[in-house]
C-alpha cells in the first residue's frame, strides 16, 4: 500500500513538472512571437530614429529641430501601428499600462526639464535618451523581458561616456552608440529569435 501512494505521488510530481514546463513553454512562445511580431520593429526603427535625428545635429544643425520633429512623429506613429499589430497578434501583449506608462514618463521628463533648466542642448541632448534608458531598464525589472533592462544600462553607460569624452562628436557619439546598438538589438531579435 505505501508503494502504490508512493508512486502516486510520483506520478503526481511529474504531472505537475510537466504542467509547469508547458506553462514555461507556452510563455516563451508567446514572448518570442510579440518580439518577432513587432518588438524587433520597435527597436530598429527608433534605433533609425537616432542614428538620422543625431546625425543631423552633428553635421546639419539648422534644419536639425525640424528633422528631429518629423522623426519624432513618424516613430510615435509607427509604435502605435507596431504596438495595435503586436496587441492583435498576442492577445494582450501590449497592455494599456505600458502606454500610459510611455505618457506619464514623457509629462514628467517635459517637467523635470522646465525644472532644472539644462544650460545646454548637449545636456538636453543627453538627458532625453537618458530617461528613455531609464524606461527600458523599468520594463526589464517589472516586465517579463530582461533583454530591456540589458540594453537600458548599456546604452546609459554608452551615453555617459560620450558625455564625458565625446567633446564636439556627442551627436554623432548618440547617433552611433545610442541609435546603433537600438538597431542592433532589434536585428538581432530578428534574426535570432526567429525559428
Amino acid at each position: 500500500m505505501n508503494d502504490e501512494i508512493g508512486q502516486g505521488g510520483a506520478d503526481a510530481a511529474q504531472e505537475a513538472r510537466e504542467a509547469l514546463e508547458a506553462v514555461g513553454e507556452m510563455t516563451a512562445r508567446t514572448k518570442r512571437a510579440m518580439w518577432t511580431g513587432g518588438g524587433d520593429f520597435l527597436f530598429i526603427v527608433w534605433g533609425a530614429v537616432w542614428i538620422i535625428g543625431y546625425s543631423m545635429f552633428q553635421f546639419f544643425p539648422k534644419p536639425a529641430n525640424t528633422v528631429w520633429n518629423v522623426l519624432l512623429g513618424c516613430g510615435i506613429l509607427a509604435s502605435v501601428i507596431i504596438f495595435w499589430r503586436m496587441n492583435a497578434r498576442v492577445k494582450g501583449a501590449v497592455p494599456g499600462r505600458l502606454i500610459l506608462f510611455w505618457i506619464l514618463l514623457s509629462i514628467y521628463a517635459a517637467i523635470w526639464l522646465y525644472l532644472l533648466k539644462p544650460y545646454s542642448g548637449r545636456q538636453v541632448g543627453t538627458f532625453i535618451p537618458i530617461v528613455v534608458m531609464f524606461a527600458y531598464v523599468v520594463m526589464g525589472l517589472w516586465g517579463s523581458e530582461p533583454l530591456l533592462l540589458w540594453i537600458g544600462l548599456l546604452v546609459t553607460a554608452l551615453i555617459l561616456v560620450g558625455y564625458i569624452f565625446a567633446g564636439a562628436w556627442m551627436a554623432l557619439w548618440l547617433a552611433v552608440f545610442g541609435g546603433g546598438t537600438l538597431f542592433a538589438t532589434g536585428l538581432y531579435i530578428r534574426l535570432a529569435w526567429r525559428s
